[in-house]
């Protein structure tokens, strides 16, 4: 119970909290090698940023990951899609709100969304530098299932204060909870190995829709010298 209210308080305060060893190692391991026994036979779908001529792009480094969307999972994965829609209990508990699965659908088949849903993503050495941004649902739990030397999630609560900035390092099992929508987060790319996460999206009940940051997101590239 006393970790419980220190995540509490760490979510509430930090608008973020970490979880270490949410799982049994060997649970994370056999997860990350099916994952990566599909990306070598091709069936994940690389996912990369839009280039615009005449535009900027916000992605200001190599941005490009390899990732099974949500309707996959659903097919291949049950264990984590029992887990994501088992775990809205235990993560309302933490934050402290009343958490829900995500309640949008693809609008051509009409089943859950693929992007806000559980997915498995694998950024490979080099790839996954993200500029700093927010969110367009309220919680993201991100399930890291390998140790990584750097690809560090970088966070602030004010964007432009490097003084909030803390670091949220990539270890085996370690779970983050972050409330995407407020905290200001950027991400460096792995020096050694793939990295290799499950990224799970949240809502609540009087927080379904999908924030549009396109208009009014400012950019800046990430300055953290620390990986």
């Amino acid at each position: 119970m006393q970790d419980i209210r220190r995540h509490q308080q760490e979510f509430e305060h930090n608008l973020f909290t970490i979880i270490d060893n949410v799982m049994p190692p060997e649970w994370y391991d056999a997860i990350a090698a099916r994952a990566r026994a599909l990306i070598a036979a091709g069936d994940a779908t690389l996912q990369k940023p839009p280039t615009r001529a005449g535009e900027e792009r916000f992605v200001q480094g190599p941005y490009r990951f390899h990732m099974l969307l949500g309707g996959h999972v659903r097919r291949t994965f049950p264990e984590i899609d029992a887990l994501y829609h088992g775990w809205c209990g235990w993560l309302s508990l933490i934050t402290q709100w009343d958490v829900i699965t995500s309640p949008h659908k693809n609008l051509t088949t009409g089943e859950p969304s693929d992007v806000f849903y559980a997915n498995i993503k694998a950024y490979e050495p080099g790839d996954g530098e993200l500029d700093w941004h927010q969110d367009r649902n309220p919680l993201a739990a991100i399930l890291y299932l390998n140790d990584v030397l750097g690809g560090a999630l970088h966070v602030r609560k004010d964007r432009h204060d490097v003084m909030t900035e803390q670091r949220i390092v990539p270890r085996r099992g370690r779970l983050a909870l972050v409330n995407g929508q407020r905290l200001w987060h950027a991400a460096k790319p792995p020096r050694d190995v793939t990295r290799m996460c499950m990224v799970m999206s949240y809502f609540t009940p009087d927080n379904v829709a999908l924030v549009n940051w396109n208009e009014r997101k400012e950019r800046s590239i990430l300055n953290a010298d620390a990986v």
